[in-house]
């Protein structure tokens, strides 16, 4: 008997940082969008802990074999801001931190399977995690035929000539796998974003802008440079001697002018006097 306290002693810290590691997550909201803006499957996580949950939690969530991460962000009032994250275990998996209730964003590329027209890929969650509601829609592409769902998507609905599939559950353990497998035949390259531009729908885009810290810092840049133009231009300028404006000589206002012998009045361009023919100017003539 006191060996057996004495070894659940020992191994009771060990039990405590499992349960650690492997939080509930309030919910999970997972978009599958193949062929949106890359020939590639496209896939949103929006996830978020619970209210009441002892923050900060560190999450490890999974990526399939050649996924390309895009992104890690996190809401804030309806805008994406990135998060500080790396990628672990060879690149299998991403981590990053909760600091509290709000939702965050996981975005990455995944290849499908191609054979002519016919594609086909698998979404897998690995319930790394416990999730009290987690949520899946499928997006399908424009001019897609044959579409099939494993298991079956049954929420189907029209939006913005798109058509989406969706399925919800509750109480996912944690060690708990989801698996979805998709089939469809499609007999273009087009992506979605560029197939549905010229039609002017007003089609939901998949992502929010999430790089805010980098337009902030592309902003500051250009800042910088517009007043170090603006610097260099007005020193330039005033460098610059003006050209002066010509000095125009007022004429003068002309007088009356009288003859010095006899007291006649001249008229103006007058040189000698009209009545007794004396010189009007200064000197001789």
């Amino acid at each position: 008997m006191r060996k057996l306290l004495i070894l659940l002693f020992l191994f009771f810290p060990l039990f405590k940082v499992q349960a650690q590691t492997a939080p509930l997550l309030e919910e999970v909201r997972v978009q599958l969008l193949p062929e949106e803006d890359k020939p590639s499957v496209l896939v949103l996580y929006d996830l978020r802990a619970p209210d009441n949950a002892s923050f900060p939690i560190t999450l490890e969530i999974p990526l399939p074999p050649q996924a390309e991460l895009n992104a890690v962000a996190r809401e804030e009032a309806g805008t994406l801001i990135t998060v500080e994250h790396q990628l672990v275990a060879g690149g299998e998996a991403v981590r990053f931190t909760l600091t509290d209730a709000a939702f965050y964003r996981l975005e990455y590329y995944f290849p499908f399977e191609k054979k002519g027209i016919h594609r086909h890929f698998v979404y897998r969650w690995p319930g790394t995690y416990a999730v009290r509601t987690f949520s899946l829609e499928l997006k399908e592409p424009l001019n897609t035929q044959n579409l099939v769902t494993s298991p079956i998507l049954t929420n189907v609905t029209q939006l913005h000539d798109f058509t989406y599939h969706a399925i919800e559950l509750s109480d996912l353990p944690a060690g708990k796998v989801f698996e979805v497998s998709v089939d469809y035949d499609r007999r273009t390259d087009a992506l979605n974003v560029s197939a549905s531009a010229p039609s002017g729908s007003s089609a939901p885009q998949a992502r929010t802008l999430y790089l805010v810290p980098g337009l902030l810092g592309m902003t500051g840049v250009l800042l910088i440079l517009s007043g170090a133009f603006y610097y260099w231009w007005s020193t330039k300028r005033a460098g610059t001697p003006k050209a002066r404006k010509p000095h125009v000589r007022e004429k003068p206002v002309s007088g009356k002018i009288y003859c010095k012998k006899c007291g006649e009045r001249a008229q103006p361009g007058d040189r000698f006097c009209r009545k007794c023919g004396a010189y009007l100017g200064e000197g001789k003539p």
